[in-house]
């Protein structure tokens, strides 16, 4: 059994309970139009939350998973995770937004929204390119950024999670956490990567070449990421870090991803089976091959073999 829910950012109410999981939504306002979301749910059954967009104006929302996982889907581009490697700036003006969660799942994740204006204001005139789609004055905006997290960042949303907001101080104290974890954010995508020198980001280049090279051509061998991280002499985070920033998603997506790629096109040019065709892509179980594959074009890949091949 599947569980649909559906939150709305304008809801007077400040807790929200999600059928089929156990824990809840909160939503904390505080000043300078900052609204603070924290989540933490067990999916007791497959559940799908879909948020709605701000009714008042166009909003951007960054949020950071402490634990486990969901998967985020917006209509028309490509599902992507949302996990503790990562955090996500979103700007959804007028379409509606689904995390999945799978049964068992436990989540725990903290999120921040501003008003756009409000954004646009506080960064000034020169505005960065990347920013440009979050801080735009169009109402049909639909982007998201991923950053690759570190810790700091988790620090400053496991604040955010366990910051109380039930008298002037705590508010106060909310929403400076709350500035600092979108100024980080920023930090990582923008200030840092300018002081690098040359060298330094011209390894980085070199690096990630070598790491995506090496995944395409291994795509049936154990892809872990501490296995790459050994074998390229980088840490864990490091690995993960340079996929977000390349690719815009994480290291696991992104293999996940390139194994789903070949699978489909060998399920119309070949004549392997569909046993042998998930071998070659790395998944050892027919189940769980068939399972990403039908979650990533929509088909079991059997269906897919009888339409090319009829």
């Amino acid at each position: 059994m599947k569980n649909h829910t559906r939150i709305s950012h304008d809801s007077e109410h400040l807790v929200f309970k999600v059928p089929g999981t156990r824990g809840y939504v909160s939503r904390s306002a505080l000043a300078n139009a900052l609204t603070i979301y924290r989540a933490e749910l067990k999916a007791l059954e497959d559940c799908h939350i879909t948020v709605c967009p701000p009714h008042d104006e166009p909003s951007v929302v960054f949020s950071k998973c402490l634990v486990g996982e969901a998967v985020l889907n917006i209509p028309q581009q490509q599902e992507m995770s949302q996990n503790p490697d990562i955090a996500l700036i979103k700007r959804v003006d007028q379409i509606k937004t689904t995390y999945s969660l799978q049964k068992g799942e436990t989540i725990r994740y903290a999120a921040v929204m501003l008003p756009a204006r409000f954004l646009a204001e506080q960064i000034g005139q020169n505005v960065p390119s990347f920013l440009d789609p979050l801080v735009s004055t169009r109402h049909n905006i639909c982007h998201v950024h991923v950053a690759p997290s570190n810790r700091k960042i988790h620090n400053l949303a496991m604040q955010l999670f366990t910051a109380k907001t039930t008298n002037p101080a705590q508010n106060l104290l909310a929403n400076g956490l709350a500035s600092l974890f979108i100024a980080e954010i920023f930090a990582i995508l923008y200030g840092k990567d300018q002081t690098k020198p040359d060298a330094e980001r011209e390894w980085e280049t070199h690096v990630f070449a070598d790491l995506k090279a090496f995944i395409d051509c291994n795509l049936g061998s154990p892809l872990s990421r501490a296995l790459l991280a050994t074998k390229f002499d980088i840490s864990e985070s490091n690995l993960n870090r340079l996929f977000v920033k390349h690719t815009d998603q994480s290291y696991g997506d992104y293999v996940r991803e390139k194994r789903m790629e070949a699978a489909h096109l060998a399920l119309k040019d070949t004549t392997m089976s569909v046993s042998q065709i998930a071998q070659s892509v790395g998944y050892n179980h027919l189940s769980n091959f068939s399972r990403a594959y039908r979650k990533r074009y929509g088909e079991i890949p059997s269906r897919a073999v009888q339409r090319s091949r009829s």
